[in-house]
């Protein structure tokens, strides 16, 4: 179904200062490695664009990778080889926040049991407006399309139509809602004051908890996400 829509979409991800940090085991030279490869996979053509002096870093970003997509950027409605990036985000924080949680705690299953582990990440919302969204809550398909073990069916679909953004249920968030975004002109330039969020991981219980100072705001089990 095709109709106008607009609002805040919200993102949780690793900002600059704690990427590196959370992600990267190693020396000075690992580090420098890899903000290397960080540099290659921007295309200079996107990069120098007047986009770029416009928009935000948070936003920029994700719209600045080389294409056609390669294999380690693909996603929900963005396969390998497509011509075009994205921006993804949800209709509320909570939602980012178990999206973003499911791939926090994936990344750190294999440490030992009763082991905690604590990382920063930032969350921030941009506003959104498309006059011809493709919404697909309704298609006969979208269970397909928003499977959590597999990006595939969507990425079939995708190459069927031709739009700017996709609205669709949140494969991890019950009643939660996403935002796929191709069109960086559908974005503001600017995006909310970026505010800390801690993410605690317990290997034993299998579950994240997830602090805004010193309040916790969600606790997410792996079984409700995976």
């Amino acid at each position: 179904m095709r109709r106008n829509f607009s609002g805040k979409l919200w993102r949780v991800e690793n900002s600059d200062a704690f990427a590196l940090n959370d992600n990267v085991e190693g020396s000075l030279e690992d580090i420098d490695i890899l903000n290397q490869f960080a540099d290659l996979t921007a295309d200079p053509l996107i990069t120098n664009t007047r986009a770029s002096q416009l928009y935000s870093d948070l936003i920029f970003r994700h719209f600045s990778h080389a294409l056609p997509v390669p294999a380690q950027f693909v996603g929900r409605f963005k396969p390998e080889f497509y011509t075009r990036n994205a921006f993804y985000g949800g209709l509320k924080l909570s939602t980012a926040v178990y999206e973003a949680s499911y791939y926090f705690m994936k990344e750190r299953m294999h440490l030992p049991e009763a082991t905690s582990v604590t990382a920063s990440k930032i969350s921030f919302n941009v506003d959104f407006s498309d006059p011809n969204a493709l919404d697909v809550q309704n298609h006969p398909h979208v269970l397909l399309l928003t499977n959590r073990r597999t990006w595939a069916d969507s990425w079939v679909f995708i190459k069927t139509v031709t739009t700017d953004s996709v609205v669709y249920p949140s494969a991890r968030h019950t009643e939660g809602f996403c935002v796929l975004c191709y069109e960086i002109g559908f974005l503001a330039t600017t995006t909310s004051t970026p505010e800390t969020l801690n993410f605690v991981y317990d290997r034993e219980k299998e579950m994240c908890i997830v602090f805004k100072g010193r309040s916790a705001i969600e606790t997410i089990h792996w079984r409700t996400v995976s």
